[in-house]
């Protein structure tokens, strides 16, 4: 197939109309008639009080003729969506006309692959067929008229609502319209007679500008002003075609026997209505593999269940389609409390009656360890739980932040790395280790004076930057070992607080002491502003850096301008800072080269946010090499990996020579 070409085999996208009328037939079937060369297919659904002689007409334009029990409030629309087979539905009622633009239109807007609905402006023609109202409440009016017949589809089943909103959704333009011929056909007295009735169906809303809903758009000679605007010739043309068949009361072609007709029942109807109450709560849940292990206060994801529905009604997809059936959790204590998690898992798709669907599940743990029994139920949200999920009994492990702590009680404030690694592990989850440390207090924080107190609380608007507890110990880091010079592989709040306790700690001596490279041109800016807020920019210095390409290895490392590698010759660091929010993508991996050309033997490395997943992958890559000693993590904040830089990886290399030529030696 040639590329840009569609292949002749290739199925355009079908169109179904369904409409649910009463109306007058020759009305129907001259609103429907110029559509025929247009859509594939129409479905047209007669009110059980229609007569043989508008079926008849019904029956001239339609490919499937059906009669059903009128229950109001739009209930239908879910059930006539059922009886369309084609990829789109084109709603319409049978007072209502496509403009010509539409319908030229409708081919193309079918096509679009990449939208799921299409809302057209409502144009109410009055009080002549050459004119439309263009004020408020009309003027606005927009319904949801083309949308696409798949999975996703379901009406609210209410007065002046169909469709539920669904995205991607396009607006059309003002000539794409739907015209409505109510005000035409009925006279005053009825459409006053409308409002009573539809009052009683939805009485109490208002439009936009203060009037009651239902007599703000069905009775215009009520409206404190009206104003409007012509129709096109050809709008206007089909509209008057139009009311003349309802005057002149033409013979249908045929008439059709309403009893010849199968009648579609109210209960029948109400199943496909999205905001139905379930009947017959029965069903069952079995979970399908062997569960994980849970750990106080965590979240699993994706644990899978197999769910059947035994009852009459469909459970539909997602959290917000009504009626609000989802799968939800409980645990049971030993002492037989039930605990209920408030987090629901949605159905991937509708599951029908007698259907059985796979379910993936989150499900999160009590806050303290124990025995339990887990329940994982269908749950009618505000109503009852199904009860039909079978207990599992599980021991919820305590808490990643209970484990961490007692590492720290038992290792010291530093970890070793493989006692991490292993917690990690037992936890089971992405990333079970992030953030765990996030409540526990910090006395580095406290031992702070006020002015970096201050700093360190001020880095909101950085999505990166290490958390407080992180950045106090850093401080704290600092003041211990009183580096000569730093390098920084990022920039951001750090480099502030860095240029500060370098200040602080060599006074004129740390003019240029602090090095950060920063390949990302919007931190490099924020950065350097925020240096020269406090007089600081003498002290460090952010220089642009290029950072390798995603799957390129032929850069060993970060590119650095000669600029910035002179400044780091001029003062070798003596401090190596990595921030991870790269490491994920490994390029810290290189970035550790970088450090190594110009950083001092037994220079002190730091990586933060050493808890999460990438980096811990990272630390355990560099405890491979023999030019990395891995100290351990400190267990502050989000972590920080400690560790050595001994010596260049020339020197390295020498040493390494030179021994290896020493246990020749003894040898011989």
């Amino acid at each position: 197939m040639t590329p840009g070409v569609r292949h002749p085999r290739a199925r355009r996208a079908s169109i179904s109309v369904i409409c649910p009328t009463q109306h007058p037939g020759a009305l129907v079937a001259a609103a429907i008639s110029p559509l025929l060369a247009i859509v594939d297919e129409i479905v047209i659904a007669a009110d059980a009080r229609v007569g043989e002689e508008d079926l008849g007409w019904y029956a001239s334009v339609a490919d499937t003729l059906l009669r059903y029990e009128h229950i109001g409030a739009n209930r239908h629309y879910g059930w006539l969506a059922e009886q369309a087979s084609c990829d789109w539905l084109l709603l319409l009622d049978g007072d209502e006309i496509v403009s010509d633009a539409l319908l030229q239109a409708l081919p193309e807007l079918a096509a679009d692959r990449k939208i799921e609905q299409y809302s057209s402006p409502i144009h109410w023609p009055w009080p002549t067929p050459v004119e439309r109202l263009v004020s408020e409440p009309w003027a606005s009016d927009r319904r949801l008229r083309l949308i696409r017949n798949d999975g996703r589809l379901a009406f609210h089943g209410r007065k002046h609502a169909l469709a539920l909103d669904d995205f991607p959704t396009r607006h059309l333009d003002q000539e794409l319209a739907v015209h409505h011929l109510d005000l035409l056909l009925a006279s005053e007295g009825q459409r006053a007679a409308k409002v009573l009735r539809y009052d009683d169906e939805a009485f109490g809303m208002m439009t936009a500008q203060g009037r009651p809903f239902n007599e703000a758009f069905y009775l215009p000679e009520r409206a404190p002003s009206t104003e409007t605007a012509p129709l096109t010739a050809s709008d206007r043309e089909r509209i008057a075609a139009a009311l003349a068949r309802v005057g002149e009361a033409p013979e249908p072609p045929s008439r059709v026997d309403p009893h010849e007709l199968a009648l579609s029942k109210r209960n029948e109807i109400n199943r496909f209505w999205a905001l139905a109450r379930p009947d017959g709560y029965a069903g069952s849940v079995r979970v399908e593999q062997p569960l994980p292990r849970f750990t106080a206060g965590a979240t699993i994801e994706n644990i899978w269940v197999r769910v059947r529905n035994d009852g009459d009604w469909p459970w539909r997809w997602g959290l917000d389609r009504p009626p609000l059936v989802r799968l939800g959790v409980r645990w049971r204590r030993e002492d037989g409390e039930m605990i209920e998690m408030p987090s629901r898992s949605p159905f991937p798709c509708t599951v029908e009656p007698g259907a059985v669907e796979l379910v993936a599940v989150s499900v999160q743990a009590p806050d303290e360890p124990g025995h339990y029994e887990l329940l994982i139920d269908v749950v009618h949200e505000n109503v009852r739980w199904f009860d039909v999920g079978t207990p599992e009994p599980v021991e919820v492990a305590p808490s990643v932040t209970a484990e961490l702590e007692v590492l720290a009680l038992v290792n010291g404030h530093v970890v070793s790395l493989e006692s991490v690694r292993a917690l990690r592990a037992a936890a089971g989850r992405p990333n079970a280790l992030l953030g765990a440390l996030a409540g526990m207090p910090d006395a580095a924080v406290s031992e702070l004076d006020p002015a970096l107190r201050e700093l360190l609380c001020d880095h909101g608007s950085d999505p990166w930057a290490p958390d407080v507890a992180t950045l106090a110990e850093i401080a704290a880091l600092v003041r211990r070992t009183r580096p000569g010079a730093v390098l920084e592989l990022g920039s951001g709040v750090t480099t502030v607080l860095l240029a500060a306790l370098m200040r602080e700690l060599h006074a004129e001596r740390a003019v240029g002491a602090v090095v950060a490279l920063e390949h990302d041109p919007h931190w490099r800016n924020v950065a350097r502003d925020a240096l020269a807020a406090r007089c600081l920019a003498g002290v460090a210095s952010v220089h642009s850096i290029r950072a390798p390409a995603a799957g390129n290895s032929t850069r060993a490392a970060y590119e650095p301008t000669e600029n910035a590698m002179a400044a780091l010759r001029a003062a070798p660091p003596e401090l190596v800072i990595i921030h991870g929010q790269d490491a994920a993508r490994a390029t810290h991996i290189r970035s550790l080269s970088l450090a190594q050309q110009f950083a001092r033997a037994d220079a002190t490395l730091l990586l933060d946010h050493a808890l999460r997943d990438a980096e811990l992958l990272l630390a355990e890559q560099w405890s491979h090499r023999d030019d990395v000693v891995v100290e351990g993590i400190a267990l502050t904040g989000n972590g920080i990996l400690i560790g050595r830089l001994p010596g260049r990886p020339a020197a390295r290399s020498a040493r390494r020579l030179l021994g290896l030529l020493r246990r020749v030696s003894a040898r011989a």
